[in-house]
C-alpha cells in the first residue's frame, strides 16, 4: 500500500500522461504563463482606469496613471505572495498558485492535459481583456482634451488702423512679440497692470494685465515666456508641436512621443481652462502668413477656446522658431461685447511678429518712448489726460517686459500712476458725471504704484528714488 501511494505521488508531480484523467504538473508551460500574465496586466489596467473615471480623474494613459499602475501591480504582487493567491489570468488558464515554504517564492501547477473548453475560455478572456484595455485607453485619449485633434487655420497678416471706430491700436512689444494691441477699446482707454512677483527682477515679469472694460469683465493677460523643456533640456521644436497638435496617430512610437509633447505643451493650459469649469476646449493650429516676412518670422502657435454659461476664455500660445512659448489670454463674458473682444483679439494676433531676439522690440519701444513728453499733458483736456497716461503706461510696461532690470522704467511708471491718481481725485471731488470713472482710475492706480515700488525695492533698495516711490504710494493710499 505504501509503495502504491509513493507511485501515485510521483505521477502527480511529473509531466506523464494519464489516460482519461487530469493531473497537475509542477511547472506550467511558459506560453500559458505568458498568456495568463497578459490577461492579468490588461485586466489590472481596465480596473485602474475604471476606478480613475469613477473618482472623477482622467483615464488618459499618461505618466501619472502609469505610476499608479506600477504601484498597483507591485502591491497586488506582494499581497498574493503573502497569501498564495491565484490571479484571474491564472484561473483562466487553469494554473494554480500556492505559497512556497521559502517566502516570497510561489509554487505553480497547471491542469494536464488542458481541456479544449478551458483553452477556449482562456483565449476568449485574454483577448477580451486586451481589447478592453486598448479600448479604454483610446477612449481616454479621445475624451480627454489632451487628445483632441487640432484644426489647421491659415490666417492672413493684418495691421489694424491707428483708429477704427471706437477702437484704437498701438504697436508695442511684449516679451518676444511685436504687434498692434488696443490702447482704446470701445471708446475707453485700456489700462495696464502687472502683479508683483518676488524678485529681484532678473527675469521676465510673470504676467501683464490689460483691462479692456469697466468693470474688468474683459481683460487680456500677457503671460511671460514659460517654455517647457525636454529631458535633454531643449525646448520642443515648433515643427514637432505642430505635428503632434494636428495628429499623433501616425504610428505607435509617434503616438507615445506626441502624448509626452502634448502633456508638456498643452497640459498646463488645459488644466487652467478645466479649473474654471468651462466646456471642452476647441483647439486650432494657427499660421499667419505674410509675404513681408521670412517663413521663420511668420507667426505660428495654437489657439484654445472654451466657453461656459456666462464666461469664456481664449488662449493663444505662440512659438518662436526656436520653440520659446508665450501665451496671450483673453477673458470675456458671453455677450455681444465679449464677441467683439474676441474679434479684436484675433485681429491683434494676426498683427504679431515674433522673434527669438528681444532687439527688434527693444529698438521699437525705445524710439516710441523718446517721442513721449509728459509736459504735453499741460495742454491736454481733462477728458484726454487718462487716455494719454494709459498710453504712456502701456509703453513703459512694454519696455519692462523686455528688460526687467532697467530701474528707470519702474520709477517713471510709478510717476504716471501718481499723476493718474491725482487727476482722478480731482475729478471725483467735483461729483461730476465722470466721478464713477475717476473712482475706477484711482482704484487702478494703487496696485500699480505698489507693484512698481516693490520691484524697485528688489532692484535698488538704496536708490533715493525708491524712497520717492514709497512716498508716492503713501500719497495714493490716502486719496
Amino acid at each position: 500500500m505504501a509503495e502504491s501511494q509513493s507511485n501515485f505521488s510521483s505521477q502527480t508531480h511529473s509531466p506523464a500522461h494519464i489516460r482519461g484523467e487530469r493531473t497537475y504538473v509542477s511547472k506550467p508551460s511558459r506560453a500559458y504563463r505568458i498568456l495568463a500574465a497578459c490577461l492579468d496586466l490588461a485586466f489590472a489596467w481596465v480596473i485602474l482606469s475604471v476606478g480613475a473615471i469613477a473618482l472623477g480623474h482622467s483615464a488618459l494613459p499618461g505618466w501619472k496613471i502609469f505610476c499608479a499602475y506600477i504601484l498597483f501591480l507591485a502591491a497586488a504582487q506582494l499581497f498574493r505572495r503573502f497569501y498564495g493567491i491565484t490571479t484571474p489570468g491564472e484561473l483562466a488558464w487553469d494554473i494554480r498558485a500556492a505559497r512556497a515554504p521559502s517566502f516570497p517564492q510561489l509554487n505553480f501547477s497547471q491542469a494536464f492535459p488542458l481541456k479544449s473548453s478551458q483553452l477556449t475560455i482562456g483565449t476568449f478572456l485574454t483577448t477580451l481583456s486586451i481589447l478592453a484595455a486598448a479600448w479604454i485607453s483610446y477612449m481616454g485619449l479621445a475624451i480627454s482634451p489632451i487628445g483632441v485633434r487640432a484644426e489647421v487655420a491659415e490666417w492672413d497678416a493684418f495691421l489694424p488702423d491707428s483708429a477704427s471706430g471706437e477702437d484704437r491700436f498701438s504697436v508695442v512689444p511684449f516679451y518676444y512679440s511685436l504687434g498692434a494691441w488696443p490702447s482704446v477699446f470701445q471708446g475707453k482707454p485700456v489700462f495696464f497692470n502687472f502683479p508683483y512677483e518676488k524678485g529681484p527682477p532678473t527675469h521676465f515679469a510673470g504676467r501683464i494685465q490689460a483691462r479692456w472694460s469697466v468693470p474688468a469683465d474683459i481683460r487680456l493677460t500677457f503671460e511671460g515666456p514659460k517654455t517647457p523643456y525636454k529631458a535633454t533640456q531643449l525646448p520642443y521644436s515648433r515643427a514637432d508641436v505642430r505635428n503632434c497638435t494636428v495628429s499623433f496617430w501616425n504610428s505607435p512610437v509617434s503616438a507615445i512621443s506626441c502624448l509626452t509633447t502634448r502633456e508638456a505643451v498643452l497640459g498646463r493650459h488645459l488644466d487652467a481652462l478645466s479649473a474654471q469649469g468651462l466646456g471642452k476646449p476647441q483647439l486650432t493650429w494657427v499660421h499667419v502668413s505674410s509675404k513681408a516676412l521670412a517663413p521663420e518670422d511668420q507667426l505660428q502657435g495654437f489657439y484654445l477656446s472654451a466657453q461656459g454659461p456666462t464666461r469664456g476664455q481664449d488662449r493663444f500660445v505662440m512659438l518662436t522658431p526656436r520653440g520659446t512659448e508665450q501665451a496671450f489670454i483673453l477673458d470675456y463674458p458671453m455677450s455681444i461685447a465679449g464677441d467683439h473682444a474676441r474679434a479684436v483679439f484675433k485681429e491683434a494676433i494676426r498683427s504679431l511678429r515674433v522673434s527669438d531676439s528681444l532687439e527688434p522690440g527693444r529698438t521699437w519701444i525705445d524710439q516710441s518712448i523718446e517721442r513721449i513728453h509728459l509736459s504735453d499733458l499741460e495742454h491736454a483736456s481733462e477728458q484726454e489726460i487718462p487716455a494719454r497716461l494709459a498710453e504712456v503706461q502701456e509703453m513703459l510696461i512694454a519696455r519692462i517686459s523686455i528688460d526687467p532690470k532697467t530701474y528707470d522704467g519702474y520709477f517713471h511708471l510709478g510717476g504716471t500712476a501718481v499723476l493718474l491718481a491725482r487727476h482722478a481725485a480731482k475729478i471725483k471731488s467735483r461729483s461730476t458725471s465722470d466721478a464713477d470713472a475717476a473712482a475706477e482710475w484711482l482704484t487702478l492706480s494703487k496696485p500699480l504704484i505698489e507693484s512698481t515700488w516693490k520691484y524697485a525695492t528688489d532692484l535698488a533698495p538704496k536708490d533715493p528714488r525708491t524712497g520717492q516711490l514709497h512716498a508716492m504710494l503713501v500719497e495714493v493710499q490716502r486719496l
